[in-house]
């Protein structure tokens, strides 16, 4: 459960409010977690690349104006950024 709480700290609330598919997955990778903390890098996951950062980027808070958003590219850094956009959207 540990890595499981790395990528997803929200899990236990989002299981008590019933919201299974909203659950990040950890994948069970080794990398930003196991893998940097082995090498004495503060941990992090790559499902969640926020964690182990919450002080630096702070908690999402919607855009004021809202905007129209065009994310080029569908890889992990463009779903990351339409995701972001998405959870950011004030309508």
């Amino acid at each position: 459960m540990t890595r499981a709480m790395i990528c997803d700290p929200e899990m236990p609330a989002k299981t008590v409010a019933g919201r299974l598919d909203d659950i990040r997955a950890c994948i069970a990778c080794n990398q930003a977690c196991i893998g940097h903390m082995l090498m004495g890098y503060p941990i992090s996951c790559i499902q969640h690349p926020e964690t182990g950062r919450e002080r630096r980027y702070g908690r999402r808070v919607p855009a004021v104006p809202s905007r129209r958003v065009l994310v080029a590219g569908g890889g992990p850094a463009g779903m990351k950024a339409a995701a972001v956009a998405a959870g950011r959207a004030t309508s």
